[in-house]
């Protein structure tokens, strides 16, 4: 690895079209498999020469890596400085993995980190340098269709996920050849645009954005990620690429961030679409005085800085130090004294990685409602009816790739080699209407279209021979993800009619759900003896479903992200402000409500069943009063009580009872422990407060704790009861 000293000099020994090329990064499509430029780059006013010396690729996650290393080669010929392979590698590679909020789901950092170490070894064997992972943006709306990349609607938890996503992707050391870089995405706040819509305005105060959508962030960034990336949003109108008080003053100089800073594609020159530049060389300009270093597939730096510089508009140290940025993670990776050393490729272990991928779905997997119709046993005869009872996977847009997918069993036949009987499945209609402009044309010709009554009818059938019918059902998969939002959450119309009609021949439902987001569940609710939901679990999807089901693995899954009644909640959370006028319920006149619905969602952040049940002490604490040098203790003792083994997320929330001249929202969750019980077992947990966990920004902007009363609740969700006050002096 190169000395500071030495960078220096190697920095001065570039040419102009080294230097620039660093702070560009163009699609792998750019290079055929030799190496060679295939000629995509007109009309894009990139030329020959600014390929040859791009600083860095996004690459298809199913690129080989010889495919990488013959680019790699064909670089080196043109230029000084080796190529940065990155990708949205976002679920897992060499098996897929369930989706982001579905992990937060788990309250299991310890899993979330093993997940994206085993991502990290897989991806680097491939060749991978950078992932563009974790996304840390807050998502308290479930119209966005980018929910599901989320790791929910709570900070603590985004914050845990987060550093346990860097913590995993990038291991001990960034220089070892299965070392991923972290690239935190996306900065800031892009999970909470205004209705819900991708892309749009977000409208935050400064309290909000410091209090809520920056911390998962921090901590990403103080778990040492190597990159971020910055938002295609606006805040407040000034768009994120531009705003040098949030990209140099909040995210470098409070912060103490000294990674590569890269826009998201295209989005600095998406600035003019915002209409807050007069010209392109004012935008390279405020761009790089922003601290944004690389243009993903963007050329305002490339065509207009080398014309900034020469007319002196430009500060050359602004250059210097976003180019020496690019450099330094290049030889923080050992690439400059080796260009190879990430693409030699390695075999993989896939055996223990689809082990992992069990677990995930095990433990993501979540039991909303059961009236003991499941676990199914083993001599019950089940049909199987829905659009995901014929698909062996159900994926995201950011999941769907894996290397393994011929691996994947059909979930019935899963299901089956738990049961005595075979499982009978049945289709019974299409995903959505044929008319639909998100079904592809293979899909269009699904022959559920060309005869839609024979096969609602083999779908009633079979319920009606059956003991226990398992619909599975849910969204199409580009239904979420990004430029995804819907307006209305509901479950697709086809299927929604397919479950009313089975239930009218059999009501023994078990609902299984499958979805980027929450959804609006409430007609199915009722339509329903159970209700399964996973986010979109992918390869071993059938595995981990058919171990829940029939109890072989217990549920053990909470909510990351609350699930509304009705869109029109939404965006809807656990720690709302109380208002000043608290509404008890839609009867009470002149109260924050609505007159049709709850407040509160239909299921709440921390929610989730297991197949046994769970008792909690009264609390007891160590003292009635604690300040910032002698922290509290509270305790409580969970016991299992049912039938089942089982794991419990306890989960510890604090309320500020008052503060000077502020309202404080009505809990937050400040920790939680996840622990396994054997049936009969009690554990006491132990939580420690510190002043540091009271802190917030008060009326004047800063990050501090008030003495004053406070009360906590410990329990299985964010509605617990079980409560103790205690005093910060």
């Amino acid at each position: 690895m190169l000395t500071e000293k030495q960078l220096e000099a190697f920095y001065d020994s570039l040419s102009e079209a080294d230097r620039l090329g660093q702070l560009l990064q163009l699609s792998s499509s750019y290079f055929g498999q030799d190496g060679m430029i295939t000629g995509e780059a007109t009309g894009w006013k990139f030329t020959a020469e600014d390929v040859y010396h791009v600083g860095s690729l996004i690459c298809n996650c199913n690129t080989a890596v010889e495919d990488l290393r013959a680019i790699q080669e064909e670089h080196m010929r043109h230029s000084k400085v080796p190529l940065l392979f990155m990708a949205d590698v976002i679920s897992g590679y060499t098996v897929a993995l369930p989706t982001p909020l579905a992990l937060a789901c788990s309250f299991d950092p310890d899993l979330v980190k093993r997940t994206a170490r085993s991502t990290a070894d897989s991806a680097t064997a491939y060749g991978l340098n950078v992932t563009f992972s974790p996304m840390v943006d807050i998502s308290r709306d479930a119209r966005w269709g980018r929910s599901y990349e989320s790791y929910g609607e709570d900070v603590t938890l985004a914050c845990r996920m987060a550093k346990a996503m860097v913590e995993g992707y990038q291991g001990d050391n960034t220089a070892n050849t299965d070392s991923l870089s972290a690239c935190v995405k996306h900065f800031a706040a892009y999970g909470y645009a205004e209705g819900g819509r991708d892309y749009n305005n977000v409208e935050l105060s400064e309290h909000a954005l410091r209090e809520t959508f920056l911390p998962a962030y921090k901590a990403a960034v103080d778990a040492g990620c190597d990159m971020i990336m910055s938002s295609f949003n606006t805040i407040g109108g000034i768009p994120t690429n531009l705003d040098t008080r949030l990209m140099r003053g909040i995210l470098r100089d409070e912060w103490g961030f000294d990674g590569v800073n890269i826009t998201d594609w295209c989005s600095l020159l998406q600035c003019k679409n915002h209409r807050a530049v007069n010209n392109e060389q004012e935008l390279a300009r405020v761009g790089l005085e922003a601290a944004i270093d690389i243009c993903m597939m963007d050329y305002i730096y490339t065509v207009n800085v080398p014309k900034l510089l020469q007319d002196g508009t430009l500060d050359p140290a602004l250059f210097k130090e976003a180019v020496m940025r690019v450099l330094r993670l290049k030889n923080k990776k050992g690439l400059l004294e080796d260009p190879y050393r990430f693409l030699k490729g390695r075999p993989v272990d896939a055996d223990k990685k689809w082990e992992l991928a069990t677990e995930a779905v095990e433990k993501t997997t979540l039991l909303l409602k059961n009236d003991g119709i499941l676990p199914l046993s083993a001599d019950k005869k089940v049909a199987m009816i829905g659009p995901y009872a014929v698909m062996p996977r159900a994926v995201g847009t950011w999941n769907r790739k894996s290397r393994t997918a011929d691996r994947c069993v059909l979930p019935g036949e899963a299901l089956g080699k738990l049961l005595k009987n075979p499982v009978v499945t049945a289709e019974g209609c299409g995903m959505l209407e044929k008319d639909s402009f998100l079904l592809s044309d293979e899909e269009k010709a699904n022959p559920v279209f060309a005869d839609p009554d024979r096969y609602m009818e083999e779908a009633l059938c079979a319920a009606k021979e059956a003991d226990a019918v398992v619909m599975m059902l849910g969204e199409h998969m580009h239904q979420s993800g990004e430029s995804a939002s819907r307006a209305e959450i509901s479950i697709p119309a086809p299927q929604m009619n397919l479950l009313r009609r089975v239930h009218a021949v059999n009501d023994n439902i078990v609902l299984v759900l499958f979805s980027g987001r929450a959804l609006d569940v409430r007609e199915a609710d009722d339509l329903s003896r159970a209700i399964v939901f996973g986010f979109m679990p992918a390869d071993a999807g059938s595995i981990g479903l058919a171990n829940l089901l029939t109890g072989k693995t217990n549920f053990s899954a909470k909510l990351a992200m609350s699930f509304p009644y009705h869109a029109g909640q939404c965006p809807v959370h656990y720690d709302m402000y109380p208002t000043g006028h608290p509404s008890s319920g839609p009867q009470q006149g002149f109260s924050s409500r609505y007159i049709d619905l709850p407040n509160c969602p239909k299921y709440p952040f921390g929610y989730g069943l297991s197949y046994t049940t769970f008792t909690y002490s009264e609390i007891t604490a160590s003292a009635e009063t604690m300040t910032a040098e002698k922290p509290l203790t509270l305790s409580v003792t969970v016991e299992n009580t049912g039938d089942f083994d089982g794991e419990e997320v306890v989960q510890l929330y604090i309320r500020d009872e008052t503060a000077y001249r502020m309202s404080r929202p009505v809990r937050e969750l400040k920790d939680f422990r996840r622990i396994a019980l054997k049936k009969g077992e009690k554990k006491t947990v132990t939580f420690t407060v510190s002043e540091e966990m009271l802190r917030f920004y008060n009326y004047d902007g800063k990050l501090e704790s008030e003495a004053g009363k406070f009360t906590a609740f410990i329990g299985g969700d964010s509605a617990a009861l079980n409560k103790i006050g205690f005093t910060l002096e």
